[in-house]
């Protein structure tokens, strides 16, 4: 077989070089702003975020116990879901276990 010969002008090198070449990008950051947000977390009880502060345990227990009735949700300060499980019977007691090891992750 034979080798394929290409012949190239000094025109067409040079328009391949510059083709090939990298353009010099610079970037200047003056960004100075500071993030001034200091997110401190001192509730050490809250059962719920969002609810009331209220004591993880009594929340469990109010859960084991009256879970199906939504007293746990009641006293965490969500009426509107302690109605709904109050009427499915605790979303069916899925719900209940679901929170029971909801409550005991936190």
């Amino acid at each position: 077989p034979c080798a394929e010969v290409t012949f190239r002008t000094a025109a067409a090198e040079e328009a391949i070089r510059k083709q090939q070449e990298q353009p010099q990008i610079v970037i200047n950051n003056s960004n100075s702003n500071v993030n001034a947000n200091t997110n401190t977390n001192t509730n050490t009880n809250a059962a719920v975020a969002g609810g009331k502060l209220c004591n993880k345990w009594v929340s469990f227990w109010l859960c084991l116990l009256l879970g199906v009735f939504g007293a746990h949700k009641f006293y965490e300060g969500k009426p509107l879901m302690g109605i709904l499980y109050l009427c499915t019977m605790g979303l069916a007691f899925v719900g209940v276990v679901i929170d029971l090891i909801a409550i005991l992750a936190k």
